[in-house]
């Protein structure tokens, strides 16, 4: 079907940018292992690099099942794709809730803020929690839009007609446009966290 074609190469252009913030988050982290550092600061961002590990993965997986119900759709299983579309509801839930935990061990990290011992790391660290959490918030954001995209593809496989593909456009549009948002976050994100690696070593 040309319309299943359509709505899943404009998800795939969604679906990168979002994937590639995350491992910048993941690694940003990894980054720093410096004694200046506080402890505190360290311990939340282990955590953090743990969750977006799992966030990662999460996100990857509920790609590959968006794919998958593409070709489902486009050989006419439609009940093998509304098992899929169940599946990947609950994985995007998942990740919608990690997403909540790592703004939680954001919030942890900024508790940790007034033990730098010097106010130039600690000025590039809050900054950098800024930007991270503004991600965050979008990444929930994008979750939800993948949750309303899931919903209507249900929808459309329970009554298999064309009607919903207005729907699936709209939704498409709204996960493209967290994903930039997202995408532009995490390119201030990633060159804080260099410059602060920077004056830490």
């Amino acid at each position: 079907m040309l319309i299943a074609k359509r709505w899943v190469k404009k998800w795939l252009t969604a679906f990168v940018v979002p994937f590639i913030a995350i491992i910048g988050i993941y690694y940003g982290w990894q980054y720093l292992k410096t004694p200046i550092i506080p402890e505190e600061f360290t311990g939340s961002r282990e955590q953090i690099s743990k969750i977006s590990r799992q966030l990662v993965d999460l996100t990857a997986s509920t790609n590959y099942k968006i794919k998958d119900i593409n070709y489902l759709e486009t050989d006419g299983h439609y009940a093998a794709a509304l098992t899929l579309v169940t599946k990947a509801r609950e994985e995007n839930q998942n990740a919608f809730n990690q997403a909540v935990e790592l703004s939680n061990q954001l919030k942890a990290m900024t508790e940790s803020l007034p033990k730098f011992n010097s106010q130039e790391n600690r000025q590039i660290s809050q900054e950098a929690i800024s930007l991270e959490m503004a991600l965050i918030v979008h990444f929930i954001n994008y979750t939800k839009a993948v949750e309303d995209l899931l919903t209507v593809l249900r929808a459309r496989f329970i009554t298999p007609t064309a009607k919903y593909q207005r729907d699936i456009d709209i939704k498409l549009s709204d996960i493209n446009s967290q994903a930039l948002l997202i995408n532009n976050l995490n390119k201030q994100f990633i060159e804080k966290m260099a410059e602060l690696d920077t004056i830490a070593n």
